[in-house]
C-alpha cells in the first residue's frame, strides 16, 4: 500500500498545527503563572516586603490565645445530670473554673495536674439551670473566657421508695414510726 504526497502533506501540517497548539497553551499558562497574586517578594533592607518600590513593614505575628473548650454547649437542653461538666484549654492552662446552679450554689469539680482540663466531681440535679465560666491562660499571660449556661432534663417520673416492717403479732405490714 502506497501513502500519496498529499496524506503526507496532511500529516506533517497537523503534526505543525498541534505543535503550535501546544506551544500557545504553554506560553499562555507562563503567562499566567506569572499573573498571580501571591505574597510580594522580601526585600532584603527593607525589614519588610517591598511593594512598588516601596517598603511595606511586615505584621508581628501574634501567637494564639489560648482556646478553651465547654461541655455541654452555651444554651444546650436536656443534659444528663449524671454526665460530667468538662472544660479544657489547648495552648494554655485554666486559670479559674465556676460552674453554679441558678440559685448561685457552687458545683465542685477537680483541674488535672497539668491545668489544661477540668470536670465536675459532684453530681448535678434534675431540671436544673447550670452557667460554667472558664478563664484561660496563655503562657505570656494573655486570657480568654468561655462561659455556657445549660439546661438538664426533667425525670419523666420520680420513684420514691419506701420500706415498711411488719410487726411480729401480725401478717400486715405496719409503717415505721418516726423517731
Amino acid at each position: 500500500m502506497r501513502i500519496s504526497r498529499a496524506t503526507t502533506a496532511r500529516r506533517r501540517t497537523g503534526r505543525i498545527a498541534t505543535a503550535g497548539l501546544l506551544a500557545a497553551f504553554g506560553l499562555v499558562m507562563a503567562l499566567a503563572a506569572g499573573c498571580t497574586s501571591g505574597p510580594p517578594a522580601a526585600s532584603a533592607n527593607s525589614g519588610g516586603t517591598e511593594l512598588g518600590g516601596q517598603a511595606v513593614p511586615q505584621a508581628q505575628q501574634v501567637p494564639a490565645a489560648v482556646q478553651l473548650a465547654v461541655a455541654p454547649a452555651d444554651k444546650a437542653a436536656e443534659v444528663s445530670p449524671v454526665e460530667p461538666v468538662t472544660v479544657t484549654a489547648a495552648g494554655g492552662t485554666l486559670s479559674q473554673v465556676a460552674l453554679t446552679n441558678s440559685d448561685g450554689k457552687a458545683v465542685q469539680g477537680k483541674l488535672s495536674p497539668d491545668g489544661q482540663s477540668w470536670s465536675s466531681t459532684e453530681p448535678l440535679g434534675y431540671g436544673r439551670t447550670y452557667t460554667v465560666t472558664a478563664t484561660g491562660t496563655t503562657s505570656d499571660g494573655r486570657t480568654a473566657t468561655a462561659s455556657s449556661t445549660f439546661t438538664t432534663l426533667k425525670p419523666r417520673n420520680k420513684t420514691y421508695a419506701s420500706m415498711a416492717r411488719r410487726s411480729p403479732r401480725s401478717s400486715r405490714a405496719t409503717r415505721p414510726t418516726p423517731r
